[in-house]
This record gives structure tokens, C-alpha cells and sequence, in this order.
């Protein structure tokens, strides 16, 4: 009866609709507490008073965001001082900074997250060209040499028969 299995689809599409809406409200109802204190501290703010409190009341928000977010297991990546992945890593751009060695994560503009080991967002990161730009530069021409392809040579050489003996 395919009236009946039509009307069992369109329950279990309005189940799983109905189980995600849950979902985003668990969600969403963490975040409010913190939504309620960035209120408060944008009202201290245009107050004027007591910049140290204020300071100290947005590390306290910070610090709920990130208990919110490992609830959820979501993850901060630790990209400073690693090698730089693509898998976990943009580049925005390169330094020459010889404290470091090629491909080192030195600076992060934006952080990177993960949940259950998947990229949420890549990590915005500035990467080191190493310690000698130039000692690079005759590596990658030795790299380049090295893998040039060159064709095979003929081990024999051709050479047409003789007839009676003689060569044409």
C-alpha cells in the first residue's frame, strides 16, 4: 500500500525535524547565559567605569565559551610552533624568519577547531620560509636537477646490414 509507506516517510521526516529542533534549543540554551553576560559587560563598558573588572569579566567570557564548546567536544587546535598541515592550516601569508625552521606555524590570526577529530574551521596562520631564503633557492635548483626527467638513452646503436660485405 504505497499510500501508507508515503504517510510513514513523511512521520519520520517530521520526527527527525522535530529532534533536530531539540538539538539547536539544547544548543542554544547554553549560549544564552553567555549572550546575558556580554550584555552586561558592553553596559559596564558604556558606563565607563571599572576597565579592569571589565577586562576580567570578558577572560570570564571567554572562558565560558570554550566550557560551552568542549561540552559539545569541540576542540581548539594547537597550531604555534607546529609544522604546518593544509589539512588543519591556511596560510594567509609567508616570513623569513630564521629562528624557525621551513613550514613552522609561527603566528595565528584566527584559531582552528575540530570535533571528534574533524575541521570545523581551519586555523589562519603565518608560516616561516626558514632559516636561508638563498640556501633554499640552490636546494629547490638541486630538487629540480635531481628530478628533471631526462629520457632513457639507447644501449645499441642501430646500424643498417652489410651487404657482400660492405657498408652502406
Amino acid at each position: 500500500v504505497p499510500w501508507l509507506e508515503f504517510r510513514r516517510v513523511l512521520f519520520r521526516s517530521n520526527e527527525k525535524k522535530e529532534s533536530d529542533k531539540l538539538a539547536y534549543v539544547r544548543v542554544i540554551k547554553d549560549f544564552l547565559p553567555i549572550l546575558d553576560n556580554f550584555s552586561k559587560a558592553i553596559e559596564t563598558a558604556s558606563k565607563g567605569q571599572d576597565f579592569d573588572g571589565l577586562f576580567d569579566g570578558i577572560v570570564l567570557i571567554e572562558k565560558q565559551m570554550k566550557d560551552v564548546l568542549s561540552k559539545y567536544n569541540i576542540k581548539e587546535l594547537d597550531s604555534l610552533g607546529k609544522e604546518f598541515d593544509p589539512n588543519l592550516h591556511e596560510a594567509l601569508h609567508m616570513v623569513e624568519d630564521h629562528n624557525y625552521n621551513v613550514d613552522t606555524v609561527v603566528e595565528e590570526w584566527k584559531k582552528g577547531y575540530l570535533i571528534d577529530d574533524k575541521v570545523i574551521r581551519h586555523a589562519q596562520v603565518v608560516v616561516a620560509k626558514g632559516k636561508n631564503q638563498s640556501d633554499n633557492a640552490s636546494n629547490e635548483e638541486d630538487d629540480i636537477k635531481k628530478y628533471k626527467y631526462e629520457p632513457p638513452t639507447r644501449k645499441f646503436k642501430y646500424e643498417p646490414p652489410e651487404k657482400n660485405g660492405e657498408k652502406e
